[in-house]
């Protein structure tokens, strides 16, 4: 994905499929700035062009994937940003914008504060699925 700048009612009727979750991944992001809203949407449209799957909604605005938890995100609207977690020890992770902590093991995360973050966030969130 290229970071440009587009609507969330143009990735929403682009061809990638989108489950129930990830619909509602999509409206819990308008209580967020646009920039931040945009790089979401941006985000998980990548995410599903390359990878099947559906967000399943949690407690606390927090959204995990499914079938392989290989990444979740939560919606954080006072903070105004994205807290996405990974599966992988920060290490594991080439970046230079992101500043990646280590979670609970073997769990790393990072925020996304708009739209300059989500060609390294996808980066780092693609390459958290296993090797099969």
């Amino acid at each position: 994905m290229d970071g440009g700048n587009f609507s969330l009612s143009e990735i929403r009727t682009s061809s990638v499929q989108y489950g129930p979750g990830d619909r509602q991944f999509l409206h819990t992001l308008e209580e967020l700035p646009d920039n931040v809203k945009q790089a979401g949407a941006q985000i998980l449209a990548s995410v599903r062009h390359h990878f099947p799957g559906d967000l399943h909604p949690r407690p606390g605005r927090r959204f995990q994937e499914t079938p392989d938890n290989f990444w979740f995100v939560t919606v954080q609207p006072r903070d105004r940003s994205l807290s996405i977690t990974v599966r992988g020890l920060p290490d594991r992770f080439k970046v230079s914008r992101l500043r990646i902590v280590a979670d609970r093991s073997p769990y790393s995360r990072f925020k996304v504060k708009g739209l300059d973050d989500v060609s390294e966030a996808v980066t780092v969130i693609l390459s958290a699925v296993r090797k099969r």
